[in-house]
This record gives C-alpha cells, structure tokens and sequence, in this order.
C-alpha cells in the first residue's frame, strides 16, 4: 500500500476550481492504477499549517507520495495565497521520505532543494511564476499539463522519466495551441520552462 497525501486549495478565490479539477484527476489516475493508494486528502475547508504537516509525520516513517495543488512562492507552500503551511523554515523535515509533486508556483526555487536536503527523496515542481488560461478551451490541457507527471509515475518510470514527460506534454500543447492561439501557447511554454527537479533521478513508484 502507497500512502498518499493529496493537498488542495479547493477554497482559492482565484484557482480553487482549477485545484479541485487536478485533484479530481490525480484521484481518476490513482484508482485505476495497477497499485494500492492509501490517500488521505486535506481540502481548502482544513487549517493547513496544522494538517498538513501533522498528516505528512504520521507517515513520513516511511516514503510515500506528497502531491499538493496550491499557490507557492520560493520558501513554501501557500493556503489562500498567502498563509504559508509548509516552508523552508516551518515543518520543513515533514515531507522526510516523500515522493513531493508540487503544482505551486516558484516552490521549487528554495523549498524543493531544502525539503530534498532535509530527507525528502525528490521533489518535482515550478521554479518560476505558472499561469493557467481558464478560457478559450485550455483548461482541459491545463489540467493534463498539471497532472500528467503522476500518470507517469505510476506507469512506473523513474522520477527523471516522469520530468522529461512533463516537458513533452507541455510542448505538444505549445504545438496544438500555436497556429490558433499563440498568446495560450506562450504560457504552456513558459510553464514547460518553469520546471525544476530536486533529489533522486532513479526512484519509481515501487520505491514508495
């Protein structure tokens, strides 16, 4: 059994319908996996700074699967886009022995190197700013873009492979959206470049 921890900001004025899309998603992907995901989801309606790490120490004994849909900045996590629940200063060793897939922007900047440098195994995530085009019919590629990394871990590549395949897909969206909207195109491709990987290359699902 994987243990899994879902985060998402589904109360976010701005995003919120767009987190509780992925994480719609990411729960589809984890159900009609080969695997047992044990999940455990904290919603917007949670106080985050308390659940969300509490929850991560219950487990983090042993490795699991972090995965959140927030708003982030260079340090941290972020609940509401402002009240930080994880950063490089507070409950940093939570995420010990986690797989961490962070859709948040700039997390990866200094909170993924820290997290990876305080026993967390990898994390994969934003380095820069990421922006999601709600209209015009994008969303849906938004949303793929978003968590296409988790269905390529638990197809069971390495954690290297699953970053590679996340560039790929943003990339043929930058190629579906080009002739049509060129505007749409330019912030998958700036999303494409806004991504980081820390920690080990090698790790798949069966590492969990």
């Amino acid at each position: 059994m994987i243990n899994t921890l879902l985060v998402y900001d589904n109360n976010d004025q701005s995003l919120g319908d767009f987190f509780e899309k992925c994480k719609v998603e990411t729960e589809k992907l984890l159900d009609s996996s080969n695997f047992d995901f044990n999940c455990n989801d904290i919603s917007g309606n949670a106080t985050f700074e308390i659940a969300v790490p509490m929850n991560a120490k219950s487990i983090n004994s042993n490795p699991f699967l972090f995965v959140s849909y927030t708003h982030g900045s260079e340090n941290e996590l972020l609940k509401n886009g402002n009240t930080p629940f994880l950063s490089t200063t507070y409950e940093v060793v939570a995420l010990q022995n986690s797989i961490a897939y962070c859709y948040a922007c700039k997390a990866g900047k200094n909170f993924g190197k820290e997290i990876c440098e305080n026993g967390a195994l990898c994390f994969i995530g934003y380095k820069e700013n990421i922006t999601v085009q709600k209209y015009f019919g994008a969303e849906d590629a938004f949303i793929e873009c978003a968590v296409c990394g988790i269905k390529t871990l638990i197809e069971g590549n390495t954690t290297g492979e699953v970053f590679s395949s996340m560039k790929e897909k943003y990339t043929e969206c930058i190629d579906v959206f080009y002739l049509k909207d060129m505007i749409t195109a330019s912030l998958f491709m700036e999303n494409r470049d806004a991504l980081i990987l820390h920690g080990d290359t090698e790790l798949t699902i069966n590492n969990l």
